[in-house]
């Protein structure tokens, strides 16, 4: 990615509550608002759009994709169920294959402990950790800095 290009970020999340969304929408308004363009389907997908072409087009079209981690998220991705559970298949596709970039793939530690929190796909990868709300600031700039 050229420095004077503007980062494409795909967030992925498990729906664990209204307020975990919410906090997914603070922090793509606030890489919005840094200059990033971020692909979040609570901004993108409308009743009757495409979910699994939406989610694969963001994901590969993305120079980073952030995945919220928690303990449900975790879950659905090792389990492979719904949403999280496409998406995993789509990024461990391009882990097996070479697509993505070094540092494409950044979990977001969230709630729980890494040994529940992260999916077995993603244990090997180091992770932002922001489950104390004093850590918010500086993990979304640590965040920044690796997008631009």
């Amino acid at each position: 990615m050229a420095k004077t290009s503007i980062p494409k970020c795909f967030i992925s999340y498990s729906w664990d509550s209204d307020p975990h969304r919410e906090w997914v929408r603070k922090l793509a308004t606030d890489l919005v608002g840094n200059g990033v363009s971020v692909f979040l389907d609570q901004w993108d997908v409308a009743p009757g759009d495409d979910l699994t072409a939406y989610m694969e087009t963001s994901i590969r079209d993305s120079h980073c994709v952030l995945l919220v981690c928690t303990p449900e998220f975790t879950r659905k991705a090792n389990e492979s169920l719904g949403g999280v559970g496409y998406e995993k298949a789509i990024v461990t596709g391009e882990l097996f294959q070479g697509a993505g970039m070094p540092g494409k793939f950044v979990p977001v530690l969230r709630f729980g402990e890494p040994k529940n929190a992260l999916p077995s796909y993603l244990k090997s990868k180091l992770f932002v950790d922001l489950r104390l709300e004093a850590a918010y600031k500086a993990g979304v700039e640590e965040i920044l800095r690796h997008l631009h």
